[in-house]
């Protein structure tokens, strides 16, 4: 399968689990799946609960460029929030020019290897603002990355709970 093949696929899948019913909250969606930006890898994105409070998350860039996964520990729930911390750890080639973030002031890139990063983040509920609304969450988050060298990050991303 190549990598516009896989792209489409995901898009795919997003958008079937988008027309599919959800009844939960941010406090109690067991797993997500959307679209994250997040220190060196931005792309499609999934999220699983495997204990309270802890969630894994994997990012694999639509370019074909990085995946990277995430630990994520969220020390603050409420019924349409959560605050968080993550901690990353990441594989990429990148040999392009960044389109997000602070890169060494959008300098080429040329870059192999493993990345670590940890961040502190908040994801909201759409449906705290109108529970007619779909069960979409987006979050905001800072980061600092190592990459090899270190970077600060500013993340956003948006995930269909359910």
């Amino acid at each position: 399968m190549t990598q516009k093949s896989n792209v489409l696929f995901g898009l795919a899948a997003l958008l079937l689990l988008t027309m599919s019913p959800s009844n939960s909250f941010a406090s109690d969606s067991k797993y997500r799946l959307g679209l994250q930006g997040a220190q060196f890898a931005a792309g499609i994105s999934g999220i699983a609960e495997i204990s309270n409070p802890w969630a894994l998350q994997g990012i694999v860039d639509v370019g074909g460029d990085a995946v990277a996964f995430r630990l994520l520990n969220r020390f603050t729930r409420e019924r349409f929030w959560n605050a968080y911390g993550s901690g990353t750890v990441g594989f990429w080639d990148r040999d392009s020019y960044r389109p997000w973030g602070w890169w060494g002031d959008n300098a080429l890139n040329d870059n192999h290897g493993l990345g670590l990063g940890v961040g502190l983040g908040i994801e909201y509920d759409w449906r705290g603002i109108d529970r007619s609304l779909p069960p979409l969450g987006w979050n905001i988050e800072l980061g600092a990355s190592l990459v090899p060298g270190f970077y600060l990050d500013l993340g956003i991303g948006l995930h269909w709970m359910f």
